[in-house]
């Protein structure tokens, strides 16, 4: 990103083990966020699901439980204890919360006089 930024963009990284303040459950930070996107100031939204609810890794043995699955277990498993289903809820809010940026994008599209922005989101 930082030839990007060479080129005059605006690159904003995020990435939750840097600090509180790149929580995008954050209050500020997600108000932030969605008022670029109502204002037509972002170009791309890059980023995933976190991997460690979602990795097929966790099928593999020895290693941690699985989580989730592709059918309908892909919120949480039923076997879930309390915290493991928080883990899975947290990860799956990041991801809604990534589309809505997006849905948001696409709703308003780009303003004409607006510099664009591009927003890469490293969820952890």
């Amino acid at each position: 990103w930082k030839e990007l930024e060479a080129h005059g963009w605006d690159v904003i990284t995020l990435d939750i083990t840097k600090g509180k303040d790149q929580d995008v459950h954050g209050p500020k930070l997600w108000g932030f966020l969605t008022e670029l996107a109502r204002k037509g100031a972002i170009k791309c939204v890059v980023g995933g699901p976190p991997c460690r609810t979602v990795s097929r890794m966790r099928f593999k043995r020895p290693g941690p439980r699985p989580l989730r699955d592709r059918g309908d277990g892909r919120f949480g498993l039923p076997h879930l204890s309390a915290g493991e289903q928080r883990l899975a809820d947290h990860d799956t809010a990041l991801v809604l919360k990534q589309l809505g940026i997006h849905m948001q994008k696409y709703k308003i599209g780009p303003l004409p006089h607006t510099k664009y922005k591009i927003i890469f989101i490293n969820l952890v």
